[in-house]
């Protein structure tokens, strides 16, 4: 997959950075949505603590 970066305009001329980029695996996504949740529930915790201990 080619990923545009940037485009500049100068003149009459465009510049354009490009990237190539691949996704990710099939088991990944499982990971990805763990780490996810996981970063969730431990924002909710610190929350919840710093609202409690004022």
């Amino acid at each position: 997959m080619i990923v545009l970066l940037s485009l500049f305009v100068n003149g009459g001329r465009a510049k354009v950075e490009l990237a190539v980029a691949h996704g990710k695996r099939g088991f990944g996504g499982r990971w990805a949505l763990r780490e996810r949740q996981d970063d969730h529930e431990a924002a909710r915790a610190v929350f919840a603590c710093r609202r409690l201990g004022d």
